[in-house]
């Protein structure tokens, strides 16, 4: 919103009867400092599925809004 660029990501993992709740740091999957075009949960259940919420970093590590929830399911 600042105009800042993103200088990092923050990945969140929910299940699916949580609530999204980006102040529980225990649901962070992943701080990544860089460019990323992909990421891959390699700590999922097979068949069970989660929500997932990414949110950016500026340099001074502000943490953007939240993007919208995606769910996903485990292959």
């Amino acid at each position: 919103k600042d105009g800042d660029k993103a200088y990092g990501f923050v990945v969140y993992r929910f299940n699916t009867d949580d609530k999204l709740d980006l102040n529980d740091a225990r649901k962070i999957q992943t701080i990544y400092y860089g460019d990323i075009t992909s990421w891959e949960d390699i700590k999922t259940e097979k068949g069970k599925t989660y929500v997932y919420v990414v949110t950016s970093l500026d340099r001074l590590k502000n943490e953007s809004e939240s993007s919208l929830p995606i769910m996903l399911k485990a292959n």
